[in-house]
């Protein structure tokens, strides 16, 4: 026999023994986390109140802190407020100043719009008038068909 098969041949006779051996050593670290259940939950249990306590003890300092936080901040902002105005004046300012510079574009602009719209309505407007006879006929085909129909 060789080696390797000596080493099969063994590890399956000693197979039983191994999972025995497994067993015990799973039972074993159960049985040890139950024993030690209580201790972790008595230590999570300090460990929470201690936080709390922590955070209790640090409770004034906290609020204080977040007061004088927000008191500096809005400080800051009252403070700005002037500049802030002054800078959505300046901005208004401009935004007016550009509308009248581009004032005159706007016009054409507007009126090449009005143009155009008139040119396109006397370029249809025989087919838009046969379209709305079409319509005025329809309805009153449809009135008198009612009408006949209800007699």
């Amino acid at each position: 026999m060789n080696f390797f098969s000596t080493l099969v041949m063994g590890i399956a006779e000693a197979l039983p023994e191994i999972v025995a051996g497994i067993a015990d050593l799973v039972i074993t670290i159960v049985e040890t986390i139950v024993s030690l259940l209580p201790m972790f939950l008595q230590t999570g249990i300090d460990i929470l109140l201690t936080l709390i306590d922590g955070i209790l003890t640090l409770l004034p300092t906290l609020i204080d802190t977040a007061l004088d936080l927000i008191s500096t901040l809005v400080e800051a902002i009252i403070t700005q407020v002037p500049m802030l105005l002054e800078a959505g004046v300046e901005l208004l300012i401009k935004l007016v100043e550009g509308i009248i510079t581009a004032l005159p574009l706007i016009i054409d602009a507007a009126i090449q719009i009005i143009v155009t719209v008139v040119e396109m309505l006397v370029e249809f407007a025989p087919m838009l008038i046969e379209a709305a006879i079409g319509i005025i006929i329809t309805l009153v085909r449809a009135s008198l068909n009612c009408y006949l129909c209800s007699s």
